[in-house]
């Protein structure tokens, strides 16, 4: 349009957002939030953030651990493995292997089982709210 007049409108929440994008580091960013990531006052928040973290390796290390167990479980049964009584390992070896696979998995989904609850207990406590009481409204008490 020709001759167009800037309108006069105030900027929207996105335009003073996207204004005002980069104009700080992620150094400045991470020092503003640190204290509610890292609460100095609060020992018992700062211990579930170190056990989550365990938890979360603990957590990868097994699931990374999984193919392994297959490749395992695999390599025994190869031919140049099977040295011995071979029944013994023919038997043996992958059943062991599969059970190793299956214990991984379970410790894997009780990690999994034990940072969910960690996360909900966390959000009920935080929150007030009791169960059933999120639709309605209700606050505990």
């Amino acid at each position: 349009m020709k001759g167009a007049v800037p309108s006069s409108r105030p900027q929207s929440g996105f335009g003073k957002m996207a204004s005002g994008f980069g104009k700080g580091t992620i150094f400045e960013t991470v020092a503003s939030l640190w204290p509610y990531l890292w609460p100095s006052d609060r020992a018992d928040l700062r211990l579930r953030i170190i056990w989550a973290t365990v938890l979360l390796f603990v957590a990868k290390l097994v699931t990374i651990a999984v193919p392994y167990t297959f490749k395992w479980a695999t390599d025994a049964l190869a031919p140049d493995v099977l040295a011995g009584s071979i029944t013994f390992w023919l038997i043996s070896a992958p059943v062991l292997l599969t059970l190793m696979y299956g214990a991984t998995r379970i410790v894997m989904a009780l990690l999994t089982q034990v940072r969910d609850g960690w996360r909900w207990k966390r959000l009920t406590i935080c929150t007030g709210f009791r169960s059933g009481s999120i639709s309605t409204g209700r606050r505990a008490g």
